[in-house]
C-alpha cells in the first residue's frame, strides 16, 4: 500500500488507483499517475475527531471550474475514498482508522498528502 498511485482522467474525471505501477487508460487515452505534494494553505484539511469518525472540512472553493475531486484515507491495509463533486459542501465524515494518511485531489492543482492525525481538538 505504500506504493499506491492515483490516476485521474482529464476528460471525464474518473478516479483510479493501483498498488504499483500500471498502464491505465480511460476515454481512449493513457493516464499518468498524479504527482503528490505536501498539503498547505487552502489545500490543507482540517480534521476533527467526532465519536468514531473523522469530521473533515477544507477551505477550498467547490465551483465547477475548481474543486476537490476526492478525499482518500490510506492505512497499511485499506483505502477509503470519498468522491466529491462541484457545488458540494466543503465537509465530509470518514470512519477514524489508525495510522494513516489523507490523500486529496484538486481539479486544478493535483494530488496532496497530509498525515492522518486530527488537526483540531475533539468536538464536545
Amino acid at each position: 500500500m505504500k506504493k499506491l498511485l492515483f490516476y485521474r482522467c482529464k476528460l471525464c474525471g474518473n478516479i483510479m488507483h493501483s498498488t504499483s505501477a500500471a498502464e491505465i487508460s480511460c476515454c481512449g487515452r493513457s493516464c499518468a499517475p498524479l504527482q503528490q505534494q505536501p498539503a498547505e494553505g487552502s489545500h490543507r484539511l482540517k480534521i476533527r475527531r467526532m465519536d468514531d469518525d473523522y469530521y473533515i472540512t477544507f477551505p477550498h472553493e467547490m465551483k465547477k471550474s475548481h474543486y476537490m475531486t476526492f478525499v482518500a484515507y490510506l492505512t497499511c491495509e485499506r483505502l477509503m475514498l470519498v468522491r466529491l463533486y462541484p457545488e458540494q459542501d466543503c465537509s465530509l465524515r470518514m470512519p477514524a482508522l489508525r495510522d494513516g494518511k489523507f490523500y486529496f485531489c484538486c481539479s486544478k492543482h493535483g494530488l496532496f498528502i497530509q498525515e492522518g492525525a486530527p488537526t483540531e481538538p475533539d468536538a464536545q
